[in-house]
């Protein structure tokens, strides 16, 4: 756009396209749209359990938020949710398992599973363990 004679005109052109992330190297913008494509159709379960730093127990129970994620048996859903996180942190209390990866991993395949099972939906899993 150039301004003469308070007269404005198009004069130029600039060519512009679609761009979804900033500063992300090509490679990682695969998994970056694949992550988002599953979030839309499938949503996002996100499990916080606060865990005490000293012995890695639990606190309290989970608490379950989601984001996209509908369900018409959520509150059935949830429930089946926190049963399978209490029982998942005890037995690997139990087995002397006490790696927050391998905390974070169990949680995220069993709710998985279940949640598949239930509704045949995958949403993304995302387990938060919080050192208090």
């Amino acid at each position: 756009m150039d301004i003469e004679n308070s007269i404005a005109r198009s004069t130029r052109s600039i060519p512009v396209g679609s761009t979804y992330v900033d500063g992300i190297d090509e490679g990682m913008m695969k998994f970056v749209l694949q992550d988002r494509k599953r979030i839309s159709e499938d949503g996002m379960l996100m499990i916080i359990l606060p865990m005490s730093k000293a012995e890695g127990e639990m606190l309290s129970e989970p608490e379950i938020v989601s984001r996209g994620f509908l369900d018409d048996h959520f509150s059935e859903i949830r429930k089946g949710i926190n049963q399978i996180v209490i029982d998942a942190i005890n037995e690997l209390h139990e087995a002397n398992r006490y790696s927050w990866n391998a905390k974070k991993k169990q949680i995220k395949k069993l709710v998985w599973k279940y949640v598949k099972e239930k509704t045949r939906k995958e949403p993304m899993i995302i387990p938060i363990l919080i050192e208090i």
